[in-house]
């Protein structure tokens, strides 16, 4: 199990937004790979019922650890809300550095789904306090990265009153409009 008081010590100094209505917070260590779709049959009185795997009760637990509570009481966010999130994974096959000195960082391109992921973190926003009810989240940025720096490794989340809903440009449209993409190469 991970040392979470001290990661999330580490993590959470100078990570606070001070924008009113705003939450930023890095989870620090590897993301759990497991989603919510990971369930195991189970039989309940002679039903089959389906309840939870192991691996999907661990990735909870995880996000449960490593998320501090909000202690701001009535300061829960309710919404219309929008989520950015970066999911990132220590890749010991990378390089931490490439020759300029930089974080060698790559798209991390297999599973978990980023859909998929974003659920557990969205269902422990709303047991720690920090949202009233993911459905109030109403647009969402996703994604997943491998780095070769392990203190890179972590869930990277900012939540934030939604902007006000731009105009649509396509509502004219009668159907879907194909753009073709230039050739490689």
């Amino acid at each position: 199990m991970y040392v979470a008081k001290k990661l999330i010590d580490k993590a959470m100094k100078g990570k606070t937004q001070a924008v009113p209505g705003s939450v930023e917070m890095f989870l620090a260590g590897n993301p759990p790979t497991t989603t919510h779709h990971d369930k195991a049959i189970g039989v309940i009185n002679g039903h089959a019922t389906l309840r939870n795997s192991a691996a999907l009760e661990e990735a909870n637990a995880w996000y449960a650890t490593m998320m501090p509570a909000n202690l701001r009481q009535g300061v829960t966010l309710a919404g219309p809300l929008q989520i950015h999130v970066t999911f990132c994974w220590h890749d010991p096959r990378l390089a931490e550095k490439d020759h300029n000195g930089l974080p060698v960082r790559v798209w991390f391109d297999r599973k978990p789904d980023w859909d998929n992921s974003a659920k557990g973190l969205c269902d422990c926003l709303v047991k720690k306090g920090w949202i009233l009810d993911d459905k109030r989240i109403v647009k969402g940025a996703v994604q997943k990265i491998a780095s070769g720096l392990p203190s890179d490794a972590g869930v990277y989340v900012n939540l934030c009153p939604a902007a006000p809903l731009p105009v649509l440009p396509f509502k004219n449209l009668q159907r879907p409009t194909i753009i073709p993409m230039d050739p490689i190469g």
